[in-house]
């Protein structure tokens, strides 16, 4: 099977997460940051879960502003996105894990 992913021809991102995460990731991303320098022990796991990521939209825009310290997780049920997913996290340069699941 081939992956299909949809991109432009002049490098630019053609594709965006969705609005309300676009929205509220500022925040959430401040806290995190918060919580982050009160933890005195920073080799500690850190995981984001995508719960019916689709085709990796917001999974890889989560895994671009988390940054290589934390692992980003997507799950759903149809194995074609699951692979669009891990696809565009490939081209974007960023490790996104995948799980299907029904």
């Amino acid at each position: 099977d081939s992956v299909e992913v949809e991109q432009g021809g002049s490098g630019v991102r053609i594709w965006k997460p969705s609005e309300f995460l676009e929205d509220v990731f500022p925040e959430v991303l401040k806290a995190l940051r918060r919580a982050e320098q009160a933890t005195a022990n920073h080799s500690q796991r850190r995981v984001a879960v995508d719960v019916g990521c689709g085709s990796g939209r917001d999974m890889v825009y989560m895994a671009l502003e988390l940054g290589p310290s934390w692992e980003v997780i997507g799950i759903d049920n149809h194995t074609n996105a699951l692979a669009r997913a891990v696809a565009l996290g490939e081209r974007e340069g960023v490790t996104v894990t995948s799980l299907e699941r029904d």
